[in-house]
């Protein structure tokens, strides 16, 4: 629900529990932050909302007959307030068809490691065989490479996040040419500084980044793994995302207004997945290149729902007329 508006996302909540509680939807809404500014909350004290939270999701999870995978990342950053509560929404699992994985350090030992039934799977260190071939990947056979990649692999200790951040940092510092799988270093290694942890290789990026790119990325953080383009913008900030993208550092960018992509695009390595009339007409607002999927894409479905009440309206018909007409168009002639 992520990548929709307010008003899609609490429909597609209520296409999943039809018959909840109206009011215990306005508290869910609330706890996924997708709430109606205009709707005032039910006032209730913290631990009659968890309770009522909880007996809603959990009946709709046990309502449910289509088996489904739920992933919850990165557990050991979660707050005491959330993992209490995942932990009671879990308690169902082992009843129904649906599946939860959960990914964490080594490190947290919290209340969702704990839950019945559960399964711990520890993920080792690469094997020696399996870096030495990783690394062999993302730098290439050049014999320049030969005794970097010796150090890298004592450095990264198995863990393969640390070398593909290491061998990131030595090509945009430079010591490294070429691209991804082909690269070949000018450098004596006797001379490299090879960043000690995972950490200071990501850092070393950061601080490569020029003012206005750092700018962005500060205020990214601050507001979460997800962001758009008019939030930076109320906040004073000239998003830039070139440069993030070129030092491979993950950025996704929303906007609410077809008309901007465009222009967001334009002289980036941003992509936009439009329909195919859609992207013709935007492309001519900016130079943008059009390039076909490389895979194939579902039909999607279109419905046009009024109220019963306007059935008989002219100007309602006339527009439901016109809706329906311009859908049964070929793209070509839209």
């Amino acid at each position: 629900m992520a990548d929709l508006d307010g008003e899609a996302a609490r429909a597609r909540v209520r296409e999943q529990v039809p018959d909840a509680d109206p009011q215990d939807l306005l508290l869910l809404d609330d706890l996924l932050g997708i709430a109606d500014p205009e709707v005032p909350l039910p006032q209730i004290d913290p631990d009659a909302r968890r309770r009522r939270l909880t007996a809603m999701i959990n009946t709709a999870s046990l309502a449910r007959t289509e088996p489904a995978l739920h992933i919850i990342e990165d557990a050991h950053w979660i707050d005491a307030v959330s993992e209490s509560m995942l932990a009671d929404f879990l308690t169902v699992i082992p009843q129904t068809k649906l599946m939860v994985l959960i990914t964490a350090r080594p490190e947290y030992r919290g209340a969702l490691t704990r839950v019945h039934h559960a399964q711990t799977i520890a993920l080792a260190a690469l094997a020696d065989s399996d870096t030495t071939a990783l690394i062999g990947e993302l730098l290439g056979s050049h014999p320049s490479v030969g005794e970097l990649a010796a150090i890298i692999a004592e450095r990264a200790a198995g863990n393969p996040f640390f070398a593909e951040e290491m061998v990131r940092e030595l090509a945009q510092r430079g010591v490294l040419t070429g691209e991804h799988g082909k690269y070949v270093c000018r450098t004596d290694v006797a001379e490299l500084s090879v960043p000690a942890t995972v950490q200071a290789a990501i850092a070393a990026r950061i601080d490569r980044l020029d003012t206005a790119a750092k700018r962005t990325l500060n205020a990214a953080s601050v507001i979460g793994a997800r962001f758009g383009a008019e939030l930076l913008a109320a906040l004073g900030i000239d998003a830039v995302v070139d440069e993030l993208l070129s030092a491979e550092l993950d950025v996704r960018a929303t906007t609410q207004g077809l008309l901007e992509i465009p222009f967001m695009l334009a002289g980036t390595e941003l992509v936009a997945t439009l329909p195919e009339h859609l992207a013709r007409t935007l492309a001519k607002l900016a130079p943008v290149k059009l390039l076909p999927l490389p895979f194939e894409t579902p039909d999607t479905r279109e419905v046009v729902i009024w109220h019963k009440r306007n059935e008989p309206d002219p100007g309602h018909a006339w527009l439901r007329e016109v809706l329906i007409a311009a859908a049964r168009l070929p793209f070509s002639a839209q």
